[in-house]
């Protein structure tokens, strides 16, 4: 009887002549071959000892059950490609380095500029075969490393499509191959995605290959970023003598750059979110301002004159008016203006949130208003004691009601005041005590002290029409009006941007369900308002500024949410895991590890490499891509003004 033939070896590459260095010396020399026998794969390197036909005719009838030997200098080895780690290349000299997971230590061989190309094919047999993958450096100079599948074996793809192929120079230059094959190995992966013939095993490298693709990816980034002009922070000679803001678009910049001085943001954040027009002059706020005030509190009278029976009987007023009730009295406890049950925060807020709801039936009141009113309230009453009463000195007030109507002191950046308004203070607080507002009697907030009383109920205003207007300068009322459908379009159109610029990264979020972004839904919502709730470089403003200074500010908060993405993708690839509730825990925690101003500057080049598809030229006319279809409008026509124009609100489909 015939003895069956043993398991016929299949050589993919050779690598001759090849030296293992020793100590920083040359040893012996010999050829190192990767072959395939029956479904596993196998790294052989052999010492030259014999002719090269003896040679090679060895390696072909060595045995296929591989001896567990000692991983020993300048000896023999044959490995099963399952049991490497990594393999690195060198360029000085041109050299090879290889670990294994069942052995200390490592083994290294260099080659002559001659066998280049047949480095290149032993690294596209690895690739191409999907028994490894690139892998991120882990060291600073470990910058060309590939990272073997532990489970690797014959046919891990089930087809690998021939049009697809890694062109390679024989100039012996390592990085330029190392970006080819990059290129190709992306394109190898998005091609077997589309097929959908990626491994479905959970211990394939997915997530090693998307950390070493992304990795190039940030590489541009932070080169983009040392390229970007820097522009001063805002200081002076903010306005002409007609009350123009002097080159807004530069303003612009420097804040998104740096940020808007704390001192500055109660006067430029009015027209950096669209209440004022950059060009309007003194007169022409000075009677807009008169309007606004005049409308909120046209609107805040009918909420005082709503009667009990009547908000009963409306079904959208009474849960609106129970849930603020609810919410104002668990927001941001931890702050002086909402800390007690009779902080007059609390008031304040609530009469914001229920007058916005007159404003804007459609929407109405959705958690987590409360959460975006807050800032602005502490932006305009910063100052509060332990008992939640706000702090208003004269001439803080008299700069609110007065200069950012008109403009901003020449000398305010080293604190003075100017001369004319302070002599105007008392005349403009007694205006307003005994002012009606042409609308009534408004209930005061504070009774027992008129003075106050009137400098809270002439900033409240301009609070809520700045809180409007960010709204509809970042098309946020769309999300609100429709917050399910309009968050799953956000993660679809920030994973189409990732598919752009890092697909393996997308694909790898996909792959792990986490490209719909439900973990941030609430973000999404509350504009990250509690994931950054802290002051200054890295703070809530620094961000919303950012949102609201880009030319395109309707598609801000896709491509904000994109570059958080991207500067944190490594972090999430290292996650224990990847479900909802360990997202939800861990992604407020990387978020306080990054810097805005990566984030600005990775969003600057998200829209050069991913521009954004159309550019909207009514917030309500938005288009939802998943079917071309305009969003329906309701057709109700809420409060009008003289400054926002006729207005409707997105309707559910």
């Amino acid at each position: 009887m015939t003895a069956p033939l043993p398991p016929r070896r299949f050589q993919l590459c050779t690598i001759e002549p090849i030296t293992e260095i020793v100590n920083g010396s040359l040893g012996v020399t010999g050829t190192l071959v990767l072959s395939r026998v029956e479904e596993s794969y196998q790294l052989h390197f052999s010492p030259d000892e014999r002719t090269l036909t003896q040679h090679i005719t060895a390696i072909d009838n060595s045995p296929s059950k591989i001896p567990d030997g000692k991983w020993k200098i300048n000896k023999k080895f044959r490995v099963d490609c399952g049991k490497l780690s990594t393999l690195q290349l060198h360029q000085e000299p041109l050299s090879i380095t290889i670990s294994r997971t069942d052995r200390s230590g490592v083994r290294s061989f260099t080659f002559g500029s001659s066998e280049f190309i047949s480095m290149t094919e032993l690294v596209e047999q690895l690739v191409i075969n999907g028994i490894a993958v690139p892998a991120p450096p882990e060291q600073k100079n470990d910058k060309y490393l590939l990272y073997f599948y532990r489970r690797c074996h014959r046919n891990i793809y089930s087809y690998t499509p021939p049009h697809i192929q890694l062109s390679v120079t024989s100039n012996n230059d390592l990085e330029a191959f190392w970006a080819a094959l990059h290129q190709f190995f992306t394109s190898l992966i998005i091609h077997l995605d589309t097929c959908d013939s990626l491994p479905k095993d959970p211990s394939y490298p997915l997530n090693i290959a998307a950390e070493a693709c992304h990795e190039r990816v940030l590489s541009q980034i932070r080169e983009y970023s040392a390229n970007i002009s820097k522009i001063p922070v805002v200081e002076n000679e903010i306005f002409n003598e007609k009350g123009q803001i002097n080159n807004f678009e530069v303003i612009k910049k420097s804040i998104y750059q740096n940020g808007c001085p704390s001192k500055l943001l109660t006067y430029l954040l009015p027209f950096v979110i669209g209440v004022f027009k950059p060009d309007s002059t003194f007169e022409s706020r000075a009677e807009l301002m008169k309007e606004l005030k005049t409308e909120f509190y046209q609107l805040y009278s009918q909420c005082t004159s709503l009667k009990a029976s009547q908000i009963e009987n409306h079904k959208k007023f009474l849960n609106a008016f129970r849930v603020i009730k609810h919410d104002v009295l668990r927001t941001d406890r931890q702050l002086p203006a909402f800390s007690k049950s009779t902080a007059f925060g609390l008031e304040i807020l609530t009469r914001l949130l229920k007058t916005y709801c007159i404003f804007n039936p459609p929407i109405g009141y959705l958690q987590g208003m409360n959460d975006i009113f807050v800032p602005f309230i502490l932006t305009y009453l910063p100052e509060w004691t332990p008992e939640g009463v706000p702090i208003i000195p004269d001439d803080i007030y008299s700069l609110y009601i007065s200069s950012y109507i008109l403009s901003l002191p020449k000398n305010h950046a080293n604190n003075e005041t100017n001369n004319e308004i302070n002599n105007d203070i008392k005349s403009n607080i007694d205006e307003q005590i005994n002012k009606k507002f042409l609308c009534g009697d408004v209930p005061p907030i504070i009774k027992d002290d008129e003075q106050l009383n009137a400098k809270i109920e002439a900033i409240l205003p301009m609070i809520f029409w700045c809180f409007d207007a960010m709204l509809r300068n970042i098309n946020h009322l769309c999300l609100l009006g429709d917050v399910t459908s309009r968050c799953k379009l956000i993660a679809k159109e920030i994973h189409s941007i990732l598919m752009q610029v890092s697909p393996i990264a997308a694909i790898w979020m996909r792959r792990n369900s986490l490209d719909s972004l439900i973990w941030l839904y609430s973000d999404f919502v509350l504009l990250f308002k509690r994931s950054f709730q802290n002051s200054g470089k890295n703070g809530l403003w620094r961000v919303w500024l950012q949102l609201n200074c880009l030319s395109q500010p309707e598609k801000s908060l896709t491509y904000f949410v994109a570059a958080i993405i991207i500067q944190c993708f490594r972090q999430l690839t290292t996650l224990p895991g990847v479900q909802i509730t360990t997202m939800m825990e861990a992604f407020p925690k990387i978020l306080q590890t990054i810097e805005s101003d990566d984030v600005a500057n990775t969003i600057l080049w998200l829209y050069e490499k991913a521009p954004p598809k159309e550019k909207i030229e009514n917030n309500y006319h938005m288009k939802n891509e998943e079917n071309e279809k305009p969003v329906k409008r309701s057709g109700f026509k809420y409060f009008e003004t003289k400054w926002t124009g006729p207005c409707e609100t997105v309707q559910n489909s």
